[in-house]
């Protein structure tokens, strides 16, 4: 049996869920009361329910054991009152922006933001003062979440949710398991999981924070089979957005930084979120000042859906949106056969920077294997520094200097001026090339780095061929030359 260390349990974070369920007239009173406590409170441990999927979400570290679950209340509102205060709110912030001389399409865009936030905050406000009337005291530090017995509206902000009984769709933008997780993840303080060079949002299909476009499990249409009591799961969280959260264990995570030299490895890694089971959960790579996140995931679990075992790459970024950090998952294979993907599986290799360039970063992640039975993969690590060369002092070494030139250094000799646009800068350049292919892992690729040299190679010696046979060839003096124009000398 799993036991949490001590300091483990000093950083556990105490949140609690008030959980009201609001009756609209019009509709029953669903989910029941029994369906609602089973979800959000301790009473479902061990269901699969939502404290259940946070506890591994968050190594642990979240505590959500003092949820409760209020019964059905009147909210007071209708639908119809929420949506006369979005066209309300939208109808005077287009009209004071298009006085403000703002164009017709960006008051437009801008006045229905503005109305969305207003809205939202009011049926928020609505729901504190249903709660008051019925005697419901919510903590200011309790998150507050809305569940509605018809469609009022589907969102979660920090430190609150709303969500919808969807008898249409038990399984989609309803009180299912994915929806409640992700709209709670919000509630939480997480931002929406986005794909690298993506401006879309939801671009993580293996992230819950990506909503309902993500790869869950999802039964909501047919008979609920053991495991699935909430209709839908699924994926967990991604690496990134745990540490965002602050629920990463860094005791788990092996740190790889190679500084200035060239680093090689080989990783051994647990599934992201077993943390009952020995060895790393994920790692952390430094490329230059770029950490890049790697985490093994199970086709297993909360991540059933998925379509193998895989590891996944991610990093933070900014949201374009509110500007707050958010996690992105790298493109692993942008060239496979059925089309892009980011799960980087048994065999394959993901590169980062330009094998070429030896003054950039490079680096290579290649699964060498995984192992179902067992839940363990192997990773290799390969991360090439820069290469710094350092030349004589106030003059630059591979740049430029007074008049166009520059310097080679040659051993024994230290550094040699080249004259301006000198073929034999084009004849470094092409040795430069052959040596930084020599430094790359060959693998499979052995062919093709042969050809790449062989080819830098004869260039390097056409050029020079055409420098020596520049200088053999007999100097006429311009006097003996023919005119291009006349066709005589002179």
């Amino acid at each position: 049996m799993l036991t949490t260390p001590r300091w483990m349990k000093e950083l556990r974070m105490q949140k609690n869920l008030a959980v009201l369920l609001l009756r609209m007239e019009g509709s029953p009173d669903m989910p029941t009361l029994d369906y609602a406590t089973q979800l959000f409170t301790a009473a479902g441990r061990g269901t699969g329910n939502l404290l259940d999927y946070y506890d591994e979400m968050s190594h642990g570290r979240l505590d959500l054991s003092g949820s409760r679950v209020y019964d059905w209340i009147n909210y007071g509102h209708t639908k119809q009152d929420i949506l006369d205060e979005w066209a309300k709110a939208k109808r005077e912030k287009k009209q004071e922006l298009l006085n403000a001389k703002v164009e017709e399409a960006t008051a437009e865009q801008q006045s229905g933001e503005y109305a969305n936030a207003v809205s939202r905050g009011k049926i928020v406000e609505w729901a504190r003062d249903a709660a008051a009337q019925n005697g419901i005291t919510i903590a200011t530090d309790d998150v507050i979440i809305c569940v509605f017995n018809q469609s009022a509206d589907y969102f979660g902000s920090p430190g609150r949710a709303v969500l919808n009984w969807n008898a249409a769709d038990l399984g989609c933008f309803s009180v299912d398991l994915t929806g409640v997780a992700h709209e709670v993840g919000h509630a939480l303080g997480l931002n929406h999981s986005r794909m690298d060079g993506s401006a879309a949002e939801y671009g993580d299909k293996w992230d819950i924070m990506s909503a309902y476009n993500v790869r869950h499990f999802d039964q909501s249409g047919g008979p609920v089979p053991p495991g699935s009591t909430y209709f839908t799961y699924g994926p967990g969280l991604n690496a990134v957005n745990m540490e965002l959260a602050g629920w990463l264990d860094q005791s788990r995570v092996f740190n790889i930084s190679s500084g200035s030299k060239t680093y090689h490895t080989q990783l051994h890694l647990r599934p992201l979120h077993r943390r009952d089971l020995p060895g790393w959960l994920a790692a952390k790579l430094m490329i230059g000042s770029r950490p890049i996140y790697l985490e093994f995931r199970m086709d297993a679990g909360w991540d059933m859906a998925f379509a193998a075992p895989c590891i996944l790459l991610h990093q933070e970024s900014i949201h374009p949106q509110d500007g707050q950090p958010c996690s992105e998952v790298l493109v692993a294979q942008p060239n496979a056969l059925r089309g892009a993907r980011a799960d980087l599986r048994a065999g394959e290799t993901f590169e980062i920077g330009n094998v070429l360039d030896i003054f950039g970063h490079y680096a290579t992640i290649t699964v060498r294997e995984i192992n179902r039975e067992t839940q363990e993969a192997w990773v290799d690590i390969y991360v090439r520094a820069p290469q710094v060369y350092e030349g004589p002092s106030g003059i630059p070494f591979g740049g430029v200097i007074e008049g166009g030139g520059g310097l080679v250094f040659v051993p024994g000799r230290g550094f040699v001026p080249v004259p301006p646009h000198s073929p034999l800068i084009r004849v470094m350049a092409h040795l430069a090339d052959v040596v930084t292919l020599q430094t790359v892992n060959r693998g499979e690729r052995g062919p093709v780095i042969d050809q790449l040299s062989l080819s830098s190679l004869i260039s390097a010696r056409d050029t020079l061929s055409d420098m020596i046979a520049s200088r053999q060839a007999p100097k006429v003096p311009s006097v003996y030359q023919l005119s291009e124009e006349t066709g005589s000398t002179g």
